[in-house]
């Protein structure tokens, strides 16, 4: 059994930008196993609320809440007070000693902007936060949906009682506040007899929530819901025990309501909320929410966790923790941190398989993030450590272990890549030969880059050699396309790497030519050897070769001719694309390019791609850049981009490298009088990769 209590608390109605406060939703979730535990609670509430009205020489129910006179004057605000006061003081202990169930809070807490802020237009304006109403109901609607279908804390209840508060006004004679209350959304009350109250109007009555709670039910494809709907304006005037948890949703929300008074910030009312849940009811049975575009975000991710998709959820959490504002950090500390924990207790080795798949293919895209993998791999590690290794599942073992490995070769940690490569050898017995043969091609990587060339090269092409046997085979299988196989260019391109890495471009640029013929049906393979032939081609000097393939890269015929005519970077490069732009305008097209054209470069770079950067290659990005701003004489340039933005973009370069040259960049610029600024390209030169 399950019982939710709502109010609300905020300016729902006086839609105010500059109003200090956060509106808000809240109340308690009630737990039990017996219909009769409920009843029993509602007697305890009763009591309860009788007990400390009676200390403060109260009334109850009167005096658990303001009441007016019909000028609208408060006539009972000291002893309210008062009774809210001793409430609040007593509560926690009330909520800790409950013998029928267990108590948890709850609340969903807006800014001003609520769900319209950086969300599409559509969406803000059907929730139109202009309209109190409509506000107020979806954020009820949200927060209802929130408890009920997407809450590992309650999950799985289906026997659900629900008290729920509307929001009424009294409109009396005056046409025009009747016009404006229905222009807001609020429709005449009708009396417990079936009669017309004309002097009050109410929104959000039992059929807008049964529509909502249905619709919600269907899209969580949970049909064994059972609710009973209690749809109230709360009654302080008489003894209601049926309302006991309405007045415990009042109570929370007058507490709430001190804790966040002028507080605007969502982030830091949610933060202030938490600390209090945990120390009243502890923390598995605090529920916050934002009235926010994060909390969408949270709710596509437990539905693919829901679908299994584990990857697509993780990589969701990693997207809304990315800013670490006070907002993220509550919502990863009530729920993205569960959530990652949950997923890696799975023990499903197929859904294993599969989430390893989509990592693999996701580190693999030119936009991938390395720390958002890294963190996906950490948690899929810890799930595929509790799956025995076996002839079934021993290929997951070989899989973390190989994206381990790609990941350490992206950064940089090659000792580490090597070390993984060890581990896959361990598992190879479960794998297919291609599976194999991919594996070689990455350790030839990880030899090449921590300066074994000659190892490399031995691996690159004995791979090459099985790729060449597994042909004749391939052909008999796959009749229809005897001349394109993906996983022989994948090692013809690898080759064509470590001839590239010793210089030999002649070579180089062969073997990527010979790869580009069996990627017809593989643009991903196709985009990341052909970057490697036009980084060839720049090496060497050969403007005509790096300007045939260029324009599949860059989108324009020519990138100088575009400079020039554009006065900037084309647009929408990743990071891969602009590493080649950058050296290309170096090592190629330097002495046709003005100070404005650098200038223009620059410009570009910083207003354009800057908020993009992350891992390699923004070093060597950078690198080329400083490169060309001291080939312009721009001595100041190339140290802001040391200082301002080298440390950002390159926190994973090793050996301190990064830090060896700022150091030494600020050195030469100290004695630029002295010759020593000259320097400072011979350095850069031979910053690694």
């Amino acid at each position: 059994m399950l019982v939710i209590g709502l109010d609300e608390v905020g300016h729902f109605e006086l839609h105010n930008p500059d109003a200090k406060q956060c509106p808000f939703i809240a109340g308690p979730v009630f737990r039990c196993n017996y219909d009769g535990d409920i009843e029993r609670e509602l007697n305890r509430l009763r009591d309860f609320f009788s007990r400390v009205c009676s200390k403060q020489h109260a009334v109850y129910p009167t005096d658990l809440h303001f009441n007016r006179d019909s000028y609208g004057n408060i006539i009972n605000k000291s002893t309210a007070e008062q009774v809210k006061k001793q409430l609040a003081q007593e509560l926690p202990d009330f909520l800790k000693s409950c013998p029928y169930g267990t108590y948890g809070l709850y609340a969903m807490v807006s800014d001003q902007n609520g769900m319209t802020r950086d969300n599409s237009v559509w969406a803000g304006n059907l929730t139109n936060d202009a309209i109190a109403s409509i506000r107020y109901e979806h954020m009820a609607y949200r927060v209802l949906e929130n408890l009920l279908f997407y809450n590992h804390k309650i999950e799985n209840e289906s026997n659900l009682r629900l008290y729920l508060a509307t929001r009424v006004m009294g409109v009396g004679d005056s046409p025009e506040l009747r016009k404006e209350a229905t222009k807001l959304g609020y429709a005449n009350r009708k009396a417990p007899d079936g009669t017309i109250d004309n002097n009050t109007v109410v929104v959000t009555d039992e059929t807008s929530y049964r529509a909502m709670l249905s619709s919600a039910a269907e899209r969580a494809e949970r049909t064994d819901i059972q609710c009973d709907l209690n749809i109230w304006s709360i009654n302080y005037r008489t003894p209601q025990r049926q309302q006991g948890f309405l007045y415990l949703a009042d109570t929370i929300c007058s507490i709430f309501q001190d804790l966040i008074y002028r507080v605007s910030d969502v982030g830091a009312a949610l933060q202030t909320l938490s600390d209090y849940c945990k120390h009243t009811v502890g923390s598995p049975m605090t529920m916050l929410w934002a009235y926010h575009p994060i909390d969408l975000e949270l709710s596509s991710a437990l539905e693919n966790e829901k679908h299994m998709d584990y990857f697509s959820a993780l990589l969701t959490v990693q997207n809304i923790i990315k800013s670490a504002g006070k907002l993220e950090q509550v919502y990863n500390e009530l729920w993205l941190s569960e959530l990652q924990n949950r997923i890696s207790m799975i023990d499903n080795g197929i859904q294993l398989q599969l989430a390893l798949d989509k990592l693999d293919s996701y580190i693999r895209l030119p936009q991938s993030n390395i720390q958002y993998a890294w963190s996906i791999a950490e948690t899929l590690k810890k799930a595929v450590e509790k799956v025995p290794p076996s002839t079934i599942n021993g290929n997951l073992y070989f899989r973390i272990a190989e994206i381990e490995m790609a990941l350490h070769n992206h950064q940089g940690h090659y000792e580490a890549a090597k070390e993984c490569y060890r581990r896959c050898i361990t598992y190879t017995p479960y794998i297919s030969i291609d599976e194999f043969l991919g594996m070689q091609n990455m350790y030839a990587v990880a030899l090449q880059d921590s300066l074994h060339p000659d190892e490399a090269m031995a691996i690159a092409k004995e791979t090459v050699n099985y790729q060449e046997m597994l042909n004749d085979i391939r052909k008999e299988i796959y009749s229809d396309h005897p001349e394109t196989f993906v996983q022989y260019g994948q090692s013809l391109s690898q080759l064509g790497q470590c001839y590239a890495f010793l210089g030999d471009y002649e070579n180089a640029i062969s073997y990527f030519q010979k790869a580009l013929q069996h990627f017809t049906n593989s643009p991903d393979d196709t985009v990341r050897t052909t970057s490697y032939l036009l980084h060839a081609a720049v090496e060497k000097g050969d403007v005509s070769l790096f300007e045939a393939y260029s324009p599949a890269c860059f989108k324009c015929k020519n990138i100088l001719n575009h400079l020039k005519n554009e006065h900037e970077i084309p647009k929408n490069l990743n990071k891969f694309q602009l590493y080649i732009y950058a050296k290309a305008m170096y090592l190629l097209y330097r002495d046709q390019l003005k100070k404005k054209d650098i200038a223009n470069i620059t410009n570009s770079l910083k207003t354009s791609y800057l908020r993009i950067r992350y891992g390699h290659p923004w070093e060597m990005i950078m690198k080329y850049c400083a490169l060309l701003s001291v080939y312009a004489g721009e001595k100041k340039e190339i140290i802001n981009w040391f200082e301002h933005e080298m440390d950002v973009s390159v926190a994973n370069t090793t050996d301190g490298l990064l830090t060896q040259i700022v150091r030494e960049a600020h050195e030469q610029v100290g004695e630029a009088k002295a010759g020593r600024f000259e320097l400072l390209p011979h350095h850069l030169h031979y910053m690694y990769r």
